[in-house]
């Protein structure tokens, strides 16, 4: 008998990214610091923040935007778990994957509004992503692009760039060629028109293992997992031909607080995976 634990809360895949404030009225609920070096993309703290470098400027101010993305699995019954991991994790935009929702039916979450695309049946089971952005956000969102089942963009007003930010949920490494590279091949063209003039931010279940190959380090990282699948070779592929980076390897840390997927086995070894990723522009 196996069970897995996709629908646990994103403890392991909660992100923070700095970015340069626009709104002096929002600092009640913003963390704004002073910063007197230039970030190179790279992650600053042991527990996996990461900082776009959006504002050269210094010193800087920045603004702290708490991001986390989690594959559901149907959001269904979640609604005391979602607010529950809203509040531990004090996220101002939470990205879903596998939400299950019919078409014409919205989340509503308590100081939160939700931009999401159905999933791809009747019934809503085999897809379905979208954001909770909390409210005092909502006014620096400033288009919402649903381009499929599996992949929603939104646009975040702030600084001269601005950031496009894409929840995804990728087709399994077992899916049909055909349906992987039609996947990779629109969230390829999405990525390319968004960051010519924005940073992009890239989060969700990508299904894709990535490994930690020594030709990949300037993208992975050399403290991820050591397993490369087909799913994996796409999104280390994506970054290298958009300039971005896989947030997940760049420090060493715990295996529990790196891998985003367990499968329970028993009488067997658990299969464990890193499967959720956080993109991001490297300048």
């Amino acid at each position: 008998m196996a069970t897995d634990n996709r629908g646990q809360p994103p403890a392991c895949q909660q992100k923070v990214v700095h970015l340069p404030q626009v709104d002096k009225g929002t600092r009640n609920w913003v963390k704004v610091k002073k910063e007197h070096r230039l970030y190179e993309g790279r992650q600053s703290k042991p527990q996996g923040s990461c900082r776009l470098n959006v504002c050269r400027a210094q010193p800087m101010r920045r603004e702290e935007f708490r991001l986390g993305t989690w594959n559901v699995t149907g959001v269904g019954n979640r609604e005391v778990e979602l607010k529950d991991a809203l509040a531990m994790y004090k996220l101002d935009i939470l990205g879903l994957s596998e939400t299950w929702l019919k078409k014409g039916v919205e989340m509503e979450i308590p100081c939160y509004k939700w931009a999401g695309v159905e999933g791809e049946s009747k019934t809503g089971r085999g897809g379905g992503v979208g954001f909770l952005v909390r409210n005092s956000l909502w006014n620096q969102v400033g288009e919402v692009k649903k381009v499929n089942s599996r992949t929603i963009g939104m646009f975040v007003k702030v600084g001269k760039k601005g950031c496009w930010m894409f929840q995804v949920y990728a087709p399994i490494n077992d899916a049909s060629k055909d349906e992987r590279e039609q996947f990779w091949a629109e969230l390829r063209g999405e990525v390319e028109k968004s960051r010519r003039h924005s940073a992009v931010v890239i989060m969700g279940d990508l299904n894709g293992r990535v490994g930690r190959q020594e030709e990949d380090w300037e993208i992975v990282g050399k403290h991820g997992e050591e397993c490369l699948n087909e799913n994996g070779r796409s999104v280390v592929e994506l970054c290298r031909g958009s300039d971005m980076i896989t947030m997940n390897g760049w420090f060493p840390h715990k295996k529990v607080h790196k891998v985003t997927y367990v499968q329970r086995m028993e009488g067997q070894q658990d299969r464990e995976a890193i499967l959720d990723y956080f993109c991001v522009s490297r300048e």
